[in-house]
């Protein structure tokens, strides 16, 4: 991604859906990219616009593969625990319960 308001702002989904199908990723280091991806957990984050730097992340992949697939298996365990539609609806009730509770 490019480093603009926008991407700084919005997560995308295909992240979460590459990690959800145990594939990690690599990922412009970006704030709306850094609650998802943690560095050599569950892929890399890099600068955005760096090619050197996203040259060297995908060949660390390649040449590791079995830490490649621990980072996928480690990517799809954080978004069942974390990006599941219960999780967000769990999340989304304790905010308005906070908002109502500052309403009273």
């Amino acid at each position: 991604r490019i480093d603009s308001s926008v991407t700084r702002a919005v997560t995308p989904l295909k992240p979460v859906e590459a990690l959800a199908s145990n594939v990690p990723v690599i990922a412009s280091d970006l704030p709306a990219l850094r609650g998802l991806i943690t560095p050599g957990e569950n892929g890399h984050l890099i600068p955005a616009g760096n090619i050197d730097a996203w040259a060297k992340a995908i060949q660390e992949m390649l040449v590791d593969p079995e830490a490649a697939v621990l980072m996928g298996k480690s990517g799809r365990n954080y978004v069942l625990k974390h990006r599941t539609w219960e999780q967000s609806a769990h999340h989304l009730s304790e905010v308005y319960e906070r908002v109502i509770n500052l309403a009273k």
